[in-house]
């Protein structure tokens, strides 16, 4: 969606109801914070045709004016668009050490990346040391992770095992715990999440 919106491509998504904190939480982590949804009742993926014509139909008007509207109240092909990939890192600073993490974690909170409680920043040293837990190839696929299906790797799975303030013995541990999840049904893994 994002590449589609940086090209110039509208693009309007249809999202269930009991999904928008977990879409708007990823729009913004995608430089896209001010995006619109529209919403229907139930998950598609769980419904007849006919519920899902049922549904979609009353939501139509609304997913033609995203499609005709502009993103963050620019032109589709002016809108300015976060173009982080990933895979590029972020720089705090502040008075001193503690600033800098003071910074860090409002930054964080601020985009949602958190549930309240201090985290630890996940530098390279840190998320290589806590991949010494494992034998594993960082890059290989642990699971995909509902409820948007996010592809959780060995290394972004030490990336937040890093942040909660785990070791490097736990990280087994987390990942299991990640495949548990991923085989759960998306409804009832939301109260994990």
């Amino acid at each position: 969606m994002v590449a589609l919106e940086k090209a110039g491509v509208p693009t309007a998504t249809i999202l269930s109801e009991g999904f928008q904190d977990d879409a708007y939480a990823s729009a913004k982590a995608f430089g896209m914070g001010d995006i619109k949804f529209a919403v229907v009742p139930k998950v598609y993926n769980n419904i007849t045709v006919e519920e899902t014509v049922a549904q979609t139909d009353p939501a139509l008007d609304e997913i033609i004016k995203i499609l005709t509207t502009s993103v963050n109240g620019q032109a589709h092909e002016d809108a300015v668009l976060d173009s982080r990939d990933g895979t590029s890192t972020e720089t705090f600073e502040g008075a001193d050490q503690f600033g800098a993490l003071d910074d860090f974690n409002a930054a964080f909170m601020d985009r949602d990346w958190g549930d309240g409680f201090p985290l630890i920043p996940p530098t390279q040293e840190r998320v290589e040391r806590m991949l010494a837990g494992t034998s594993m190839d960082p890059d290989e696929l642990v699971c995909l992770l509902p409820p948007g299906t996010g592809y959780a790797t060995v290394r972004k799975i030490a990336i937040n095992a890093v942040m909660a303030g785990c070791k490097p013995e736990h990280l087994p541990v987390i990942m299991a715990g990640a495949r548990a999840l991923a085989g759960l049904d998306p409804q009832d893994a939301r109260g994990w999440l």
